[in-house]
């Protein structure tokens, strides 16, 4: 059995297990997985941190855990895993059951509202698939389908927003980002063991981009390289008196390459008039880039780090999917945002003529 990311994060140089930190974890496997090997691992890296093997329709885990964290059980089959359950690592004896943990407190709180939410859930499933055996033209059927299905939505977001608001544990962690308003008050109201997880790091990360790339705030400064690895700056651009979308977009995005004609619709109709496009790329692969460029035309300045969705533009305005736009004044304030289609140069022609 091998055992080291947990045991080290728990107790650094130290093998032996601390009773304040160590948990047990008893689960039983179906018949074919006896004998095979399964992992733990966070479910966060995904990197498995533990393993061992199916005795007799029995698993068991021992290891320490010095803060809470999000992990899963699973086994290898070709190149993906598969999950046999997912659990919450912290002190105690943890059973596997109907693939969750409980037996500790933040695992039963967890398990708690899966429970409470799952006639909700249920709902919405049967409704998504009632919907496609009617006929659109059925209205009145459609019409009263969605009526409950909002019904099933509402009464979904009701019992998760109070059971996000319990900030001391992490628990809520993986469902906070789904509403604003409790990520606000998490901010500056949830318990350290919160906020140090990552996954409320996350979502906290792209709130505070999104409120960067908000209407009215004053654009933030990326740098990275272009076509012809020189470094250059979005401040290269932004702020020296020019009208500046920035097409946040990538070769392999079928969406954003859809866009680059209403983009360069409007680039051509205003660039005189003192109207700049800059592209950030989304791209790996320096050539795929360098090659949807000279397909599509683009004939204005370009930028990317080459990291694909870890690229540092996601972070800094908090994108979560591209195509997106930032139009910025001459002064360099952000004054819309998302804008596709026919809106670019909708909105264009109000700011020149």
């Amino acid at each position: 059995m091998k055992k080291s990311l947990l045991t080290i994060l728990a107790t650094g140089a130290s093998l032996s297990l601390s009773a304040q930190s160590a948990f047990i974890i008893n689960g039983t496997a179906e018949n074919n997985l006896e004998g095979k090997i399964i992992y733990l691992y966070d479910a966060e890296s995904r990197i498995p941190s533990d393993s061992t093997v199916v005795k007799e329709g029995k698993y068991n885990f021992k290891g320490n855990a010095e803060k809470p964290i999000f992990a899963t059980i699973g086994y290898p089959e070709g190149r993906r895993m598969n999950s046999l359950a997912s659990v919450i690592l912290e002190k105690g004896t943890i059973q596997i059951a109907n693939a969750r943990g409980t037996g500790t407190p933040t695992n039963d709180k967890w398990n708690s509202y899966q429970e409470s939410v799952k006639p909700f859930n249920d709902k919405i499933v049967e409704l998504q698939q009632q919907a496609k055996g009617i006929e659109r033209s059925d209205t009145a059927q459609m019409k009263a389908l969605h009526a409950e299905y909002m019904e099933a939505l509402n009464n979904l977001a009701k019992i998760t927003k109070t059971y996000i608001n319990n900030l001391d544990n992490i628990a809520p962690a993986n469902l906070i980002g789904r509403y604003e308003a409790e990520l606000e008050k998490a901010v500056v109201s949830a318990s350290p063991v919160l906020k140090e997880n990552a996954g409320f790091q996350r979502f906290l990360k792209h709130y505070e981009g999104t409120k960067r790339a908000a209407v009215g705030m004053k654009f933030t400064d990326l740098k990275m390289k272009d076509l012809n690895d020189k470094e250059v700056s979005l401040s290269d651009y932004v702020g020296k008196g020019k009208y500046v979308m920035i097409d946040f977009w990538a070769s392999w995005c079928g969406s954003c390459r859809a866009e680059i004609p209403a983009v360069k619709a409007a680039y051509d109709k205003f660039k005189d008039k003192g109207f700049e496009v800059v592209g950030v790329s989304f791209d790996n692969i320096k050539d795929a880039w360098a090659k949807a460029v000279t397909q599509l035309g683009i004939n204005w300045p370009q930028m990317s780090d080459l990291k694909r969705n870890q690229s540092a533009a996601a972070e800094v305005y908090g994108i979560n999917g591209i195509p997106f736009t930032l139009l910025i004044d001459p002064n360099g304030v952000i004054v819309a945002q998302n804008l596709r289609g026919a809106k670019i140069e909708e909105v264009l022609s109000k700011y020149l003529k």
